[in-house]
């Protein structure tokens, strides 16, 4: 089990270190980048002939959210309002992160048909506590709301993990440019995760006479290419990248269709999961139940030489109800995927107006938005955009964007929040990417060249 604990703490610390989630919404920014066709959908052609990203130059697209409260809940002035934190809280409340860092993107085209292949390192994780755990950790087990009822902390769970991915695709241009397929697949290789597979915890005070009772059970999945011992931390290098012992696939599919001023975009991306072989460790604790009735305090008064010895006899009696088997196993974790529909029309020389549904599915929990928005492109040279969400049912994401392109360099940046930017202590998400693309040339319809810039 100490295994399993430093291996939590390294996989928590570079989760954080990374940490600031990629695509929460659809931007009209995206059929101006390339790399969108990676992101959003991979039916979106690129307005180019070529282009390559660069190592270095690449940027980074990353987000992190939290269900429950926000900062300024927390605070009343300069001080911990715990109170006000407990009434935000749901039953099961989510921490997550989401960071997606290019080492490489290229792609060119061959008449209708526009290939791509590119890497990229990608971190993700969840973090699920129940409300009660909070609740009971403020209020005490003997306080009147929590005595004589089952304390629910099913649910409770760390999921993180992080590996490469390298990856290639197409998108296919016909009915001279009204209708797009699209497709990606990725070669994915595990560096580290920990994952939650199965967890019920409970505890309940006896109202007759305050009998602690614990009650719980879990499987928690750990494994890659750090490894402990008590003595060393190691870091087999050789099993990260498309040869590694810790091999998965995604696939990205999507499709565009226009009618008249209509277009409809539809896609499910980053689809799959990996295996994990390498110092793949299952930690299984199996219906465990344990209750405390309390000592005699007087008998600790008189006799304080029993103390000791009582402690001793508890902590025993606990290591043996809640014994922890471990297992040398594979087993196989979800990739972060995407489904989003997004409806466009086209309502004057160069804008257009968007609005669609996304969600998210991070471990196996969906996260859900409704989008819409407008953006204006200025000829080659720049795309603005603006547009909002509502995410997961209470919170209005204000976001906005732009691609600014001079000659083959293309910048771009874009926030699904940009409030959360300016006063992040007020919002519960936050998100944004930039980067810089070289892109060449400029395709009719149907995806001829006109030429090269």
């Amino acid at each position: 089990m100490q295994n399993c604990k430093l291996l939590l703490t390294a996989l928590l610390a570079g989760c954080l270190a990374l940490s600031g989630q990629a695509q929460i919404d659809g931007l009209a920014l995206q059929s101006q980048v390339p790399t969108a066709s990676v992101t959003v959908n991979p039916a979106l052609d690129t307005q180019n002939n070529w282009h390559i990203w660069l190592p270095g130059l690449g940027g980074l697209s990353t987000a992190a959210g939290h269900s429950a409260f926000t900062l300024s809940d927390a605070l009343d002035g300069n001080f911990l309002d715990i109170e006000r934190v407990l009434g935000t809280l749901d039953g099961t409340n989510h921490l997550w992160t989401e960071t997606r860092v290019p080492v490489f993107q290229g792609g060119f085209r061959v008449r209708n048909l526009y290939f791509r292949l590119g890497a990229a390192a990608v971190s993700e994780s969840r973090l699920a506590y129940p409300g009660e755990l909070l609740e009971l950790a403020w209020k005490g087990n003997g306080h009147p709301d929590l005595i004589g009822r089952r304390l629910d902390f099913d649910g409770f769970g760390v999921n993180a993990q992080g590996y490469t991915d390298v990856y290639l695709g197409a998108t296919a241009n016909l009915m001279e440019g009204r209708l797009n397929f699209g497709g990606n697949l990725h070669l994915l290789s595990g560096i580290g995760t920990i994952y939650t597979q199965n967890s019920r915890f409970g505890l309940t005070t006896d109202a007759e006479d305050y009998t602690l009772t614990a009650d719980g059970e879990f499987d928690l999945l750990v494994g890659g290419a750090v490894s402990f011992d008590s003595t060393a931390v190691e870091f087999d290098a050789a099993n990260i990248g498309p040869t590694g012992a810790n091999r998965g696939l995604a696939v990205d599919l999507g499709a565009s269709f226009t009618v008249a001023d209509w277009t409809l975009d539809a896609s499910v991306m980053n689809l799959g999961g990996i295996r994990w072989e390498e110092n793949a460790t299952q930690y299984t604790l199996t219906d465990a139940e344990f209750s405390f009735s309390g000592f005699d305090l007087q008998e600790f008064v008189d006799n304080p030489d029993t103390t000791e010895a009582v402690l001793n006899t508890v902590v025993d009696s606990l290591t043996t109800v809640f014994s922890v088997d471990e297992t040398q196993t594979s087993f196989r974790t979800p990739t972060s995927s995407r489904v989003q529909v997004t409806l466009r029309r086209s309502l004057w020389d160069g804008g257009q107006v968007y609005a669609g549904f996304n969600s998210v599915r991070r471990f196996g929990e969906p996260f859900n938005g409704i989008h819409f928005g407008a953006s204006h492109q200025f000829g080659r040279v720049l795309t603005l955009q603006a547009g909002a969400q509502w995410f997961e049912g209470d919170q209005v994401l204000i976001g906005a964007g732009f691609a600014l392109r001079a000659g083959p360099v293309l910048l771009f940046a874009q926030s699904a929040n940009i409030p959360a930017l300016i006063r992040p202590e007020n919002h519960k998400t936050w998100q944004g990417s930039f980067g810089l693309v070289l892109a060449f040339g400029r395709p009719d319809v149907g995806g001829t060249t006109t030429g090269t810039r």
